[in-house]
């Protein structure tokens, strides 16, 4: 047992402060909410930072979530177990959060990023734009075929696509690297079986075939 006994209870549970009164231990108790938590991957650093604080300095964090946080959770339980914080079981969940977070974690480059469950973010404008600068896309983490995703130059741009968005969708801020083309490579136990580069149709920035983006099929040798 860690010297520091303070919980997160993320999100916060009916009754939390009789659950806590009733363990053997004595915690410092923190409620939690998904919409105060905040995803940073910057310059191959990761930091989820819960009301400003690294939620890594907690000794335990309780975990638990529904159908539409599920992939939330699990992002943080990655994060927790990379840097050995105890916390609760989480069920997996993937999305292109999650999928970020795994790269990140194992020094892969990605884009910078940055995320936040909040439909309002006009408190994270200035967040996003020192993390991403512009340009930078924005992004359903759940979606497909480029479905859901806007360039954008400015903060005026990035308020007017932000808004053209669909509610009730997650999406992600992520520095745009300016390509000819990306690869797709198709891995199947352990081995590629298959490569593509997409390039994409002129003034086009999304590199998806269903977009426009011409296929060509690549020697796997």
């Amino acid at each position: 047992m860690q010297s520091n006994n303070s919980i997160l209870v993320l999100p916060t549970i009916h009754n939390i402060e009789e659950v806590i009164s009733g363990l053997s231990a004595k915690y410092k108790l923190t409620k939690g909410k998904f919409s105060q938590l905040e995803y940073i991957l910057k310059d191959g650093k990761v930091l989820l930072r819960h009301a400003g604080r690294d939620i890594k300095e907690f000794s335990n964090v309780w975990l638990s979530s529904y159908w539409r946080s599920r992939d939330l959770a699990y992002a943080v339980k990655l994060y927790l177990t990379h840097n050995e914080i105890s916390h609760t079981f989480v069920e997996k969940a993937t999305s292109k959060l999650t999928d970020q977070m795994i790269f990140a974690l194992n020094k892969l480059p990605i884009p910078n990023t940055f995320y936040i469950d909040d439909e309002d973010i006009s408190n994270h404008i200035d967040t996003i734009e020192e993390i991403c600068s512009y340009p930078l896309i924005i992004k359903d983490i759940t979606g497909s075929g480029g479905r859901h995703s806007a360039l954008v130059s400015s903060r005026e741009q990035l308020i007017e696509k932000y808004n053209e968005l669909p509610k009730r969708k997650k999406y992600l801020f992520q520095q745009f690297i300016p390509n000819d083309y990306d690869w797709g490579i198709l891995v199947v136990n352990g081995k590629a079986v298959s490569a593509e580069k997409s390039y994409s149709q002129e003034g086009e920035f999304l590199n998806n075939t269903c977009n426009g983006a011409e296929e060509v099929f690549v020697n796997i040798k």
